[in-house]
């Protein structure tokens, strides 16, 4: 059994699947010691293992052992799974230096984010020197909050908090505090810094500083409700958070705020959170293929980054195709090649703007073009032979059909001066529609064929006949059951001999059995057309009355 290694992850990201090579007999069965973290799982059958593991994990050695009718063998890999790297700051604590009151209580509280919008698992918190010494302050080490009463006067100074994940990874800030002697003032010009803010959907916000003169006690909201995602700090009233997905009515807010000379005053306030402009891309990279009567992919689709509300319609798509408004998927199936290389433009609209994404896409038609003739006579082979020589095309691909029979039989059976009854046979099939329209052009002015069509083929004929029961001395049919969403057949033949009174029909495929014996036989029928050919089971019994 070979494979092995060390891996590495990230906590909450999908493992691609980590296979284990193995030779011998099968089946083989798969086990692992110790058990895997909590999100991943070890196949049972393949050895593979894959998931999303959901806690961190140190370095730790898993040993596979496969298992067969000969014996075992084993493997060992390491693997680790890194906690969400934490980053976070105290909003009203970032600007600068800070002033602490002697004798006022303080709460703050960090606000942890990560890169990939992602949590830890675990955060420890610590802070260096100690709160508690100089200030009065603590932090809690679970939720990293920074809490408690000023008791003292206090220079300034920095100290640096820090929290640390599941796995040993941290990240520091440096705070430089302060305490001063409490002097109760009253208030003056209490307002905010943006008194109407407009955000944007799903974003972080700049704190909103409650701008004022005076001690302050605390900060209520009285009277509104603010936008889901933004909260006020009710210490300093900042506003502070990340708005949600969708766009609000605007918020007419009123904040009451209390000093420690006892005053109180009311501050207005107004928040709106608006749509943004739509940002997408489509999941296709540099030129696009596609074929005339292939269904386009269901992964042709926006992928929608940014904005809410978003119509797509696009230009220039080819005929045959269609765009879904709300999802900007592609679909249908092209009628129409292109000359050329052409582009393609998708357009996302709401109600804050549009943005266009261009897509360059070429159509292929890969179909065979068929030249078929109806009512032509056996003999008229060669002079089809001569049509075809005159192309001189050396895509040309020749394929003449007559009662099941090849040009080889058709040949030997007029050498021997045997009659061909009329019939219909597909000429030529070729890549080029051009090519088959000039034969058909040409053989068109020739009184001595029948109806001459072009067409194209896709698909090898499908058929079936069901089971046939008559009586002897009765004549009796099976007719063929088509497969609608597969070619048909253009002649029919027996793929065996078969006894007297047994007879199909080349054009049709009907079978007519009429036999005055007993009979109960299973007969092989071929039938194709320029697409391919296709072999049906008929299930005769023929019984006295």
């Amino acid at each position: 059994m070979i494979g092995s290694g060390k891996v590495t992850s990230e906590l909450r990201e999908y493992i691609s699947p980590i296979r284990t090579v193995v030779m011998g007999t099968q089946p083989i069965a798969f086990s692992i010691s110790p058990a895997l973290p909590d999100g991943l799982m070890l196949s049972a059958t393949t050895g593979s293992i894959q998931g999303m593991p959901q806690i961190p994990l140190t370095n730790t050695t898993f040993t596979i052992t496969a298992r067969n009718v000969a014996g075992h063998a084993t493997v060992c890999f390491s693997l680790a799974v890194k906690d969400v790297i934490p980053d976070f700051g105290f909003p009203t604590l970032m600007q600068g230096r800070r002033e602490l009151q002697t004798g006022q209580s303080y709460a703050f509280t960090p606000v942890v984010i990560s890169q990939s919008g992602k949590a830890p698992s675990r955060t420890i918190w610590t802070v260096t020197p100690p709160f508690a010494t100089e200030l009065g302050l603590s932090l809690d080490s679970v939720t990293g909050k920074l809490s408690g009463t000023v008791s003292a006067i206090a220079e300034t100074k920095v100290y640096r908090v820090r929290v640390t994940n599941a796995t040993d990874d941290f990240q520091d800030i440096d705070l430089q505090l302060s305490a001063i002697t409490s002097i109760p003032a009253g208030p003056s010009l209490v307002s905010y810094a943006t008194d109407a803010p407009i955000y944007p959907i799903a974003t972080p916000i700049s704190a909103n500083l409650l701008q004022y003169t005076g001690n302050v006690d605390k900060v209520w909201l009285m009277a509104g409700t603010l936008p889901a995602g933004l909260y006020l700090e009710t210490s300093t009233g900042d506003l502070v958070g990340t708005t949600s997905a969708m766009p609000s009515e605007p918020a007419s807010l009123t904040i009451g705020v209390s000093f420690l000379c006892g005053t109180a005053v009311e501050t207005k306030l107004t928040v709106s959170v608006e749509n943004v402009v739509p940002v997408f891309t489509m999941d296709v990279a540099g030129v696009y293929t596609i074929e005339v009567g292939v269904p386009v992919p269901s992964s042709v689709c926006a992928i929608l980054s940014q904005g809410v509300g978003v119509n797509f319609t696009a230009t220039d798509l080819p005929p045959g195709l269609t765009v879904h408004h709300l999802t900007g998927r592609i679909t249908g199936e092209p009628t129409t090649p292109t000359c050329g290389t052409r582009t393609l433009v998708i357009t996302a609209t709401n109600d804050k703007g549009y943005l266009n994404v261009h897509v360059n896409y070429v159509v292929l038609d890969n179909r065979r073009y068929n030249v078929e003739v109806e009512n032509y006579l056996a003999k008229d082979v060669q002079r089809f032979a001569s049509l075809l020589g005159k192309l001189a095309f050396d895509e040309v691909h020749a394929e003449v059909f007559a009662l099941g029979l090849t040009t080889h039989d058709i040949a030997r059976k007029m050498e021997a001066g045997l009659a061909m009854r009329p019939a219909r046979a597909v000429l030529v099939s070729v890549p080029s529609r051009q090519v088959a329209s000039d034969l058909a052009d040409s053989m068109k002015q020739d009184s001595r064929y029948g109806a001459v069509m072009l067409s194209t083929s896709f698909c090898a004929p499908s058929f079936q006949y069901l089971p046939l029961v008559g009586h002897i001395g009765c004549e009796f049919f099976a007719c063929v059951v088509q497969d609608p969403n597969k070619g048909v057949a253009t002649c029919y033949k027996f793929a065996q001999a078969v006894p007297d009174g047994v007879t199909l029909a080349s054009d049709t495929g009907e079978v007519s059995v009429r036999s005055n014996v007993a009979l109960d036989q299973e007969f092989k029928i071929l039938g194709y057309n320029v697409g391919g050919t296709h072999v049906a089971t008929l299930q005769v019994m023929v019984v006295e009355r």
